[in-house]
């Protein structure tokens, strides 16, 4: 489960009934199942930015009200081997030898869905396998 699922699946349920719908009707306009929805609202299941942003139009609450939830900047979860550990379930033993950017960059990875993790994986791999001449140097 996500760390900050609570507070974004209570907001949810609770938009969801004061609104009237039914899990399977919010399903149906975010094209998944139902399951999956009722996942979002316990917590199970982190929903995707997109899915965020369409669940703001639904209530027509700011998009930044259900990010602000989703991610959670006065979480506890401030710790090097927590951050990480939210991705891998444990942390490795180099954590602290992570930089901020790397850290960063596993915060986010591990609050995806398994589809956009492999999308992501496999850009990575594609900007990895390309010969450094093909990108403009960069100027600091």
């Amino acid at each position: 489960m996500y760390k900050t699922g609570n507070l974004l699946g209570a907001r949810l349920k609770a938009l969801r009934k004061q609104s009237g719908y039914s899990q399977e009707f919010v399903a149906s306009k975010l094209n998944i199942i139902r399951q999956t929805y009722s996942h979002y609202e316990t917590g199970r299941i982190m929903p995707p930015i997109d899915s965020l942003y369409h669940l703001s139009k639904l209530y027509q609450v700011p998009v930044d009200s259900l990010l602000d939830l989703a991610i959670d900047k006065n979480s506890d979860a401030t710790s090097d081997e927590e951050t990480v550990s939210l991705f891998y379930g444990a942390a490795p033993p180099s954590v602290s030898s992570l930089t901020m950017e790397e850290k960063e960059l596993l915060r986010y990875y591990g609050m995806l869905d398994s589809r956009d993790r492999y999308d992501i994986l496999q850009f990575m791999k594609i900007k990895c396998s390309r010969p450094e001449s093909l990108y403009p140097k960069h100027k600091q």
